[in-house]
């Protein structure tokens, strides 16, 4: 209990950040320690696991009558994949859209990260991220 006391605290102290890498969870203790809290965090509702090593603090959605995440997933991938050290760019067909070269609105949350090797799956219910690499569709695996 103490290390999710600790856990708890540190998400207090940084209330305007809303997504989180297992890793910056690694200070406070073993990894089975920290992996019991943060199951309870989810468990609770106040954390919800958004890919391989993805948290996202949860509030309560009016809408809904439910806790969900309290980023969409076009929003905490952004922020996760500029913590994993990678600018990700619109992909190729939000650009040809703002660019007015199209008038079909992109349905899918694609990501272009370059050149950059990514397997990583984040997401939260249907919605996953695709990422586009040098213009082709690299798709993750559908496991988690």
């Amino acid at each position: 209990m103490k290390t999710r006391r600790q856990i708890e605290e540190w998400l207090e102290s940084r209330p305007e950040e809303k997504a989180f890498l297992r890793s910056e969870f690694a200070a406070f203790g073993k990894r089975s320690t920290v992996d019991k809290a943060l199951q309870g965090l989810v468990r609770d509702k106040v954390l919800f696991r958004c890919g391989y090593g993805v948290l996202v603090r949860g509030r309560w959605n009016e809408t809904f009558k439910k806790y969900s995440p309290a980023l969409g997933p076009d929003e905490f991938s952004l922020i996760i994949l500029r913590k994993l050290g990678i600018e990700p760019g619109l992909g190729k067909a939000a650009r040809q859209y703002n660019a007015g070269e199209s008038t079909q609105i992109p349905a899918a949350l694609i990501w272009d990260v370059g050149k950059i090797r990514i397997r990583r799956r984040i997401g939260y219910n249907k919605r996953w991220v695709i990422y586009e690499k040098n213009g082709k569709l690299d798709i993750p695996n559908k496991d988690v």
